[in-house]
C-alpha cells in the first residue's frame, strides 16, 4: 500500500512541473510597437494636422516603455520633425515615416519601431464661385471652388494640394463631375425644380467616404435644368424656334433686336406635332440685320438675322420646255418654268426682276414663266431651245438647253380633303344647316404633270371633272380654281347645294385628258 502511495506523488508532482513550463505567457511583455503617449494600443500611422497639432509617440520595446536609450528619426523633415521625447510636428504636407531606434547591449541587439504619419492641411472653408446656376439639356456649366485656409496654415507655406473635391446632384435631371477645383454639371433632362448639387472638400477623392469623414467642409449649389432652346433665321421673317413643351400662342414668344426693342410676331405659329419646333414670322416681310434674343418662359437664346437674297435660279422641270398645245396652232409657243430661292430655300420668283435670253424670242409673261416663240412652229422632241436666266439685283443666273416636248397633262391626281373657309384648317364633317351659298368648303386636289411637275400653273388644262357619289344633295362647282393654304398650293372646288340627309360622301375625279381617276371619302 505505502508503494502505490509514493508513485502516485510522483506522477502528480511531474504533472505539476509540466504545467508551469507551458502556461500562456503575456504577449505584451514581448511586444515591440509605437503608441501614442498615454494609451497602450499599437499606432502604425496617424494624420496630423498642418495647424499647430502635434502628436507624442512613446516606443515601447519588449513590452517596456523605460530602461532603454535609443534615437528618434523623420524620414522626411520637410513634412515632419520628431524632437528627443517623441513629440512629432507637421510642417508640411505629404508622408514622413517617424521612427525610434534603440542602442545595441551586450545583452540585447538594436530594436527599431515606425508609425507612418500624414501631413495634413485642414480647410477652414469651401467657397462656391456661385450659388445658382442654370444649364440646357445636353449641355454643361461650371461652378468653381475655392478652400479656405487659415492664417497659420498660409504662414507654414502649405496650400490646399492635399484636398479633393466631389460632389453628387439631387436629381438625376443633371450629371455632376468634377475637373480639379471645376464642378461640371451636365443637363439630362428638363426639370421642374431646381437640382441642388452638394461639393464636398476632404483629404480623399471617394464621395462615399469623403461623407463620413469628420475632417470635410461642405458647400451647395443649385442648378435650373431647362428645355434646349435653339432659334435661326429660316426665312426673309421667319424665325424656327426648337424646344420643349413649346406652344402655338405667339405671346409665349418675346423676340428683341440688339436694342432691347420687342419684335412684332403675327399671331398664328406654326407647331409641329410633339410640340418641340415652333415657326414665329415677323409682322415685317424682312427681319432688320442683326443680332436677336429669343425668350421662352425662362430660357433665352440668341440668335443672328440677315437680307433675303437671291441664292439661285433653279428651271422647272429640268432640261424641258412645253409646248402649248392645242390652245396654240401650229406649236408656235412653248414655255419654260422657272423659281427663285433666297437662301433660305423660299420661293421668290414673285416680285423678283429676271432677265432672259435664248433660242427665239424669248419673254418673261409673268414671275416664272418664259415664253418662246417660233412662228415656223416648234418640233416636238426634236427641236432644242437654249435658256439663260439672270437676277437683275444679285447676277445669280442659271443657263441650260432645253429639249422641246409634248404638252403637260396630269399625269397624278391626289385628293387632299374638306377645307373648311371659315375655320381655316381641314374638317371632317359639314353639320346641317351650313349656308353652302357662302363658298365656306372646298375640296381640294393636287395633281402634278407627266413630268412630275406640280399642274397648277396650267390651269386652263385641269379638267378633273370631280362628282360626289352621295345622296345628300351635295354637288360641285364646274370650274376649278388654284388656292394657296399655309403655303402650298391646291386644285380647288366649291361645294354646292343643300344637305338633304345624313351620310358619307365619296369623291371621285374624272380626269378627261388621260382618263385618270381618284377617289377618297370627304
Amino acid at each position: 500500500m505505502k508503494n502505490f502511495t509514493k508513485k502516485l506523488s510522483f506522477v502528480m508532482a511531474t504533472a505539476m512541473v509540466v504545467t508551469s513550463l507551458y502556461a500562456p505567457q503575456d504577449v505584451s511583455a514581448a511586444t515591440s510597437k509605437m503608441v501614442v503617449k498615454g494609451s497602450t494600443a499599437a499606432v502604425t500611422s496617424k494624420n496630423i494636422y498642418l495647424t499647430g497639432q502635434t502628436v507624442n509617440f512613446d516606443p515601447v520595446i519588449n513590452g517596456k516603455k523605460t530602461g532603454f536609450s535609443g534615437t528618434w528619426k523623420s524620414s522626411d523633415t520637410s513634412v515632419a520633425t520628431v524632437g528627443k521625447g517623441g513629440i512629432v510636428k507637421v510642417v508640411g504636407a505629404g508622408k514622413a515615416v517617424i521612427s525610434y531606434k534603440t542602442k545595441k547591449t551586450a545583452k540585447a541587439a538594436s530594436k527599431t519601431v515606425k508609425v507612418t504619419v500624414y501631413g495634413r492641411v485642414r480647410a477652414n472653408s469651401l467657397t462656391l464661385s456661385a450659388t445658382e446656376a442654370a444649364v440646357k439639356v445636353g449641355e454643361k456649366t461650371e461652378v468653381t471652388a475655392t478652400f479656405g485656409l487659415s492664417d497659420k496654415v498660409k504662414a507654414a507655406g502649405a496650400t490646399d494640394s492635399t484636398y479633393f473635391l466631389t460632389a453628387e446632384a439631387s436629381s438625376t435631371a443633371a450629371a455632376v463631375t468634377v475637373d480639379g477645383k471645376k464642378i461640371v454639371v451636365e443637363g439630362l433632362e428638363k426639370s421642374a425644380t431646381p437640382v441642388t448639387v452638394k461639393v464636398y472638400g476632404a483629404q480623399t477623392t471617394s464621395l462615399e467616404k469623403a461623407k463620413t469623414i469628420a475632417n470635410k467642409v461642405v458647400a451647395e449649389f443649385t442648378v435650373k435644368v431647362n428645355g434646349k432652346l435653339e432659334a435661326k433665321q429660316t426665312g426673309a421673317n421667319k424665325i424656327t424656334v426648337k424646344g420643349s413643351e413649346l406652344t402655338t400662342s405667339a405671346a409665349a414668344y418675346v423676340v428683341k433686336n440688339a436694342n432691347g426693342v420687342p419684335l412684332n410676331l403675327k399671331s398664328e405659329v406654326k407647331l409641329n406635332d410633339v410640340g418641340t419646333e415652333a415657326i414665329l414670322e415677323s409682322v415685317a416681310a424682312q427681319l432688320a440685320e442683326g443680332k436677336y434674343t429669343v425668350q421662352v418662359g425662362t430660357d433665352t437664346v440668341e440668335f443672328t438675322a440677315e437680307k433675303a437674297k437671291v441664292d439661285k435660279i433653279v428651271i422647272q422641270p429640268e432640261k424641258i420646255a412645253v409646248l402649248k398645245g392645242s390652245t396654240t396652232p401650229d406649236n408656235q409657243e412653248a414655255y419654260a418654268y422657272y423659281k427663285v430661292l433666297n437662301q433660305f430655300g423660299e420661293d421668290v420668283t414673285k416680285g423678283t426682276t429676271i432677265t432672259p435670253s435664248g433660242s427665239y424670242a424669248v419673254t418673261i409673261p409673268n414671275n416664272g414663266t418664259v415664253k418662246y416663240t417660233n412662228t415656223a412652229g416648234f418640233r416636238m422632241n426634236v427641236d432644242k431651245v437654249s435658256l439663260t436666266l439672270v437676277d437683275a439685283a444679285t447676277g445669280v443666273n442659271v443657263s441650260d438647253m432645253l429639249d422641246v416636248v409634248m404638252p403637260a397633262a396630269i399625269g397624278e391626281v391626289k385628293y387632299e380633303g374638306l377645307w373648311s373657309v371659315d375655320k381655316a384648317e381641314f374638317v371632317k364633317t359639314i353639320t346641317e344647316g351650313t349656308d353652302l351659298t357662302a363658298k365656306v368648303h372646298k375640296i381640294l386636289f393636287t395633281a402634278k404633270d407627266q413630268y412630275g411637275m406640280d399642274f397648277s400653273y396650267n390651269l386652263t388644262d385641269v379638267k378633273l371633272n370631280p362628282v360626289l357619289s352621295s345622296a345628300t344633295g351635295l354637288t360641285l362647282s364646274d370650274t376649278a380654281e388654284i388656292v394657296t393654304l399655309n403655303g402650298k398650293k391646291y386644285i380647288a372646288y366649291d361645294v354646292k347645294g343643300t344637305i338633304s340627309r345624313e351620310g358619307e360622301v365619296k369623291v371621285m375625279a374624272v380626269v378627261t385628258t388621260n382618263g385618270k381617276t381618284t377617289t377618297d371619302n370627304a
